[in-house]
């Protein structure tokens, strides 16, 4: 009958086994020479002496002590040549061998051998304590396990930056990141402005104007020309006595299309006149809009290309009320057909930059036209570096109806959007669009 063993380490014992099976588990690296072996369970002894497992590396001598070379080094102790080298422990008063450097330290660890028990090796003078021997091997390894160590996490977070770093720049940016990103015509947008009342008949909208707004947040903050939002006193007088008949009640309101749909804004900023043509609207979109970066460091050079975006050419409605029918013709749904047109863009370059009533102009050959109001003036990057304001040309009508300036026809003005970083990041300390 095939002899079993009990096998034992750190006091767990398990068994028995045959041989066949220990040596498949010495295969697998489960069986080494610290375990113990037992064919009764009582008497135990190192499993490396059972040699049709681990046969001898080395035929070991005789004598307890050898007397080899003075001269070898005293660095010898252990170290880099440690682990290719062939130890002999005393236990017990008998020498116990070969092991090798990591089979040495690992009886150390488990108790097997203390720091008094002699170990010696070939080139070593004499006997020594495990003590020296161990702490002068270890302290070369601990030093390079160190730096080992260090090199793996070094190399981790290198990798984890590395990682994240890329998936930063392949991950979605929720701004425009260039004049091509496709999202620029869900960020730019027509915005209405009327009067709305309700009668028994239902809620009205009597359309006056329109104008180009622009998104700088994903909650919904829009920039826009004050005069895109403003209300004149000869549009009002002129509803006043329309309406006067039918004795409704009205009010300014501010409607915005995204997507096919209209999105009632509320004004929540306009500079006053004396400063540069700007207000801010707020919408609650049904999600979170893609927005535009803004430029605050610098104006841009003569020759540097830009694009204005933008809703022209759209006919301005006639304010003059005869019956309550007209009300019903300037609904929101009949108005939707006449802005249901592509986002226009227009490219240049800058020609020129001026400074005007203590404003910073931007003037390009971007085309711009009534209803490209408000709209924004993009770079290269699609960063917003102005908003359009006005074509300065003789009796030019912009797109809230009133007249602008008269100058040399084809100069497209566009405000510096700088002129208003101050102004926005106090009112709207939030906002992350600022570059």
């Amino acid at each position: 009958m095939a002899e079993h063993y009990y096998l034992r380490h750190r006091g767990r014992v398990g068994g028995p086994y045959p041989e066949e099976k220990l040596k498949a588990l010495a295969q697998k690296g489960q069986l080494t020479r610290m375990h113990e072996l037992s064919s009764d369970g009582t008497t135990w002894f190192p499993a490396r002496e059972l040699t049709s497992i681990f046969p001898p590396k080395k035929t070991a001598k005789e004598e307890p002590i050898l007397e080899p070379d003075d001269s070898a080094s005293a660095t010898s102790l252990g170290g880099a040549g440690a682990d290719r080298s062939q130890w002999y422990y005393s236990l017990g008063g008998q020498r116990i061998g070969p092991v090798s450097w990591l089979e040495l330290s690992s009886l150390a660890k488990v108790g097997e051998i203390n720091d008094a028990t002699l170990v010696w090796r070939e080139g070593m003078a004499d006997w020594r304590p495990a003590l020296q021997v161990l702490s002068a091997g270890n302290t070369k390894s601990q030093k390079s396990g160190v730096r080992k160590t260090l090199a793996i996490i070094a190399a981790s977070l290198a990798l984890i930056a590395g990682i994240g770093y890329a998936a930063w720049r392949l991950s979605p940016k929720p701004y425009i990141t260039s004049p091509d990103d496709p999202r620029i015509e869900d960020a730019v947008f027509v915005v209405l402005k009327g009067y709305e009342w309700t009668t028994e008949k239902g809620d009205f909208f009597l359309h006056l104007g329109h104008g180009t707004t622009f998104a700088v947040s994903p909650e919904g903050l829009l920039f826009t020309n004050r005069h895109v939002i403003s209300f004149d006193s000869k549009s009002a007088s002129t509803i006043d006595k329309g309406l006067t008949e039918l004795e409704i009640a009205h009010t300014q309101a501010y409607y915005v299309l995204i997507n096919g749909h209209y999105f009632k804004a509320n004004l929540v900023h306009k500079n006053r006149n004396n400063e540069c043509d700007f207000a801010c609207l707020q919408v609650e979109a049904d999600r979170p809009l893609p927005y535009f970066r803004l430029l605050r460091t610098s104006l841009p050079n003569k020759r540097d290309p830009v694009i204005a975006l933008g809703f022209p050419g759209i006919q301005q409605p006639d304010p003059k009320l005869d019956s309550f029918d007209d009300c019903l013709v300037s609904s929101l749904d009949a108005s939707y057909d006449h802005f249901n047109d592509a986002l226009n863009q227009t490219v240049g370059n800058v020609s020129n930059l001026r400074v005007d009533s203590g404003v910073n102009w931007i003037i390009h050959g971007a085309a711009i036209s009534p209803g490209n109001s408000g709209g924004p003036l993009i770079d290269s990057t699609g960063s917003v570096i102005g908003i359009n304001t006005e074509q300065r040309g003789a009796n030019v009508l912009d797109s809230a109806g009133s007249e602008g300036f008269v100058a040399t026809p084809g100069e497209n003005y566009a405000f510096s959007i700088a002129e208003i970083a101050e102004v926005t990041e106090q009112r709207f300390p939030d906002i992350a669009s600022w570059k």
